[in-house]
């Protein structure tokens, strides 16, 4: 029995975070319209593992979706490389390595479907925007479920991290002055910009690409597309 006052270590504290996100209107909005589209949620769908490798002190991602988590998780195995291992993608900040690396270093994490929560950086990483990183990888699986993406194609990568960063809140004003960044006209849209990016420069499909030109040519069409919400936080 997890005690919700004392948590005895990270995991139990990671439980109890996602027990309290999981009632946050906008994850039960997105949890519903995945189940309405016919993508079948893994049981269960989030998960709290250790992240941290021996040695290391900056997490390579916070939390993560692992590609193609519902029906098709084992066709995705067909289309991630090498080894034919799914992937995740990465709720990552500013300043990690990168995803293929990650991909690489985590791949004990990502033989499961669903969303990782890393729990041994909870504390330090997930506390300033924690329900935002939840809602973030939330986007990933609803484009997923809607889309069957190709998480091999750029442009649908960068059309995804547009959608996440802008619909998630993480680019909220009280959060960019909090990265340091306190430039007000444009601020939302800049915000969305550079973490899209981010991301994209952390795909291994992508990241020897133009992946600021990539982001721009998607960011119109992608940052107008507010589904399953009928505006941005």
């Amino acid at each position: 029995t997890v005690n919700k006052l004392f948590p005895a270590n990270d995991h139990e504290f990671c439980q109890i975070y996602v027990e309290s996100r999981i009632t946050d209107p906008r994850i039960v909005h997105l949890l519903n319209e995945i189940s309405r589209m016919g993508c079948k949620l893994p049981t269960p769908f989030f998960r709290c593992a250790p992240c941290l490798l021996p040695g290391e002190e900056t997490p390579m991602m916070t939390a993560g979706y692992v590609l193609g988590s519902f029906d098709r998780f084992n066709d995705i195995k067909k289309l991630n490389k090498p080894n034919s291992k799914p992937r995740a993608t990465d709720g990552l900040e500013e300043a990690t390595s990168s995803a293929s690396e990650s991909d690489y270093k985590l791949q004990h994490l990502l033989d499961k479907p669903g969303i990782i929560i890393c729990e041994d950086v909870l504390h330090k990483y997930g506390s300033m925007n924690s329900e935002n990183n939840l809602v973030h990888e939330l986007i990933h699986a609803y484009d997923d479920c809607r889309a069957i993406m190709n998480w091999a194609d750029c442009d649908q990568i960068a059309c995804t991290e547009i959608r996440a960063s802008a619909l998630s809140g993480e680019c909220r004003s009280m959060y960019e002055q909090l990265r340091g960044h306190y430039n007000v006209k444009g601020q939302l849209m800049n915000c969305v910009r550079r973490r899209a990016t981010l991301s994209l420069k952390h795909s291994r499909y992508c990241q020897d690409q133009d992946c600021e030109e990539i982001v721009d040519r998607q960011f119109d069409k992608c940052f107008a597309d507010l589904e399953p919400f009928i505006s941005r936080p």
